[in-house]
């Protein structure tokens, strides 16, 4: 007979000073190992990411940097061109008014 003050009696058979059967053991270490491979995996996918973040950033900024000097650069030549030629560029910036008039009125 199994004494009263360890045994559950809600459960039959369940040792109250020993409540984690091999089993049981076997099933948390499992599970304990799997939670620590997906945390390892996790820190890896984040500095993963974040490292791929940071490419980016670096990537757009250098893009930016490129659109701004070519932009600088077209509206120099624009300057030139118009400084050179400005009765032309009159009639070009003229005409160019007249086209899109014309569309916006559609």
């Amino acid at each position: 007979m199994t004494d009263s003050a360890t045994t559950d009696f809600n459960t039959p058979g369940v040792d109250t000073k020993n409540p984690a059967s091999p089993t049981t053991e076997r099933l948390s270490e499992k599970t304990h190992a799997a939670v620590d491979k997906i945390a390892e995996t996790m820190d890896k996918t984040e500095a993963d990411l974040r490292a791929k973040a940071n490419e980016a950033d670096i990537k757009v900024r250098e893009m930016g940097a490129e659109v701004q000097r070519q932009t600088e650069e077209s509206l120099s030549e624009v300057r030139k061109y118009v400084a050179a030629n400005p009765v032309k560029s009159a009639g070009i910036a003229f005409a160019a008014g007249a086209v899109l008039a014309a569309l916006l009125r559609r």
